[in-house]
């Protein structure tokens, strides 16, 4: 207490400061300022970033100030009509994905009578084939195009193929590499025929039996699959020399036939289907692969013929 008994009087100060200073509101706004530019910089970033060259060219025309954009008017056409920036029509929603799109004028295509071949040339038919069906009705080929294949050109491709694997499947097999002259491979007016040949010193029959060797079989096997996946009809016929059987004038008759027999239960077993044989038969020589000399081992034979499917 203060002396005299009295007590120390309350000074209270009032500070009042004006307009301004640390504690003003005028930042506030300089920030929002701030914040609202840097949105729009990134959501002008985010457009570029997400738009293409056409939609980025449709925004820039749509803002601007061009005043031909359009002549159509909305409202109630008075002084406060308005004008609107689309054309006539249905309008899309608000809410929906800006994208830009170009109309153009949709190509009827009518499909050409090759369409099925193309389709129904089975495993022979080349990719090249496939691409050469359809095109506007009436109208000539594309240029670069390859043209349409008939059936018979089709099928000789398909002989063709079948020969190229033959032949590769021989040169790449060690164990047959010593076979090539056995193996003759041509095409006939009947279709494509495939002869396994007898050479000096090397039958594919024991002597005068039906009893094929093992070259034989190994080359049949080959035979079986190249064949194997073509649909045409098939026949095997069998063929000597003229060197006659003793006592036995019909002994190569005979002896042609049996081996054609035993060619088609060999090929039977391999895996070619039998629903696909044709004609099973012996030609004795009368049909000598080297006619100026009947007597050639070359003449004994076997031929495996593949129909064209025309006949």
């Amino acid at each position: 207490m203060a002396k005299g008994g009295g007590e120390r009087p309350i000074i209270i100060k009032r500070i009042e400061i004006s307009g301004g200073g640390h504690h003003g509101g005028a930042w506030k706004v300089a920030y929002a300022d701030f914040v609202t530019a840097m949105m729009a910089f990134f959501l002008l970033l985010w457009l570029l970033g997400s738009t293409t060259e056409d939609q980025r060219k449709s925004l820039a025309d749509y803002f601007s100030p061009s005043p031909a954009v359009s002549s159509s008017n909305s409202g109630s056409g008075g002084l406060l009509g308005g004008v609107t920036i689309s054309v006539p029509g249905s309008l899309s929603s608000p809410n929906a994905a800006f994208t830009a799109q170009e109309s153009a004028p949709s190509t009827l295509v009518a499909p050409t009578e090759n369409d099925g071949d193309s389709q129904g040339a089975g495993e022979g038919a080349e990719g090249e084939d496939s691409g050469s069906g359809q095109q506007a009705a009436g109208a000539p080929p594309k240029p670069g195009a390859p043209p349409s294949l008939t059936p018979e050109q089709r099928e000789k491709r398909q002989f063709d193929r079948a020969a190229e694997e033959l032949k590769k499947a021989i040169e790449n097999s060690p164990d047959l590499q010593g076979l090539k002259n056995n193996l003759l491979v041509d095409q006939t007016p009947e279709g494509m025929r495939v002869q396994i040949v007898d050479a000096e010193g090397k039958s594919m029959f024991a002597l005068g039996s039906t009893q094929m060797n093992e070259d034989m079989r190994k080359l049949l096997a080959r035979v079986v699959q190249a064949i194997g996946p073509l649909p045409n009809k098939v026949a095997i016929r069998g063929h000597t020399d003229a060197t006659p059987f003793a006592n036995n004038p019909q002994g190569n008759w005979d002896l042609s036939s049996q081996r054609a027999g035993a060619t088609l239960r060999a090929l039977s077993a391999m895996g070619l289907n039998p629903g696909r044989i044709a004609d099973v038969s012996g030609r004795a020589e009368v049909d000598p692969l080297f006619p100026e000399n009947p007597n050639d081992p070359r003449n004994r034979r076997i031929s495996i013929i593949l129909f064209k499917q025309a006949q």
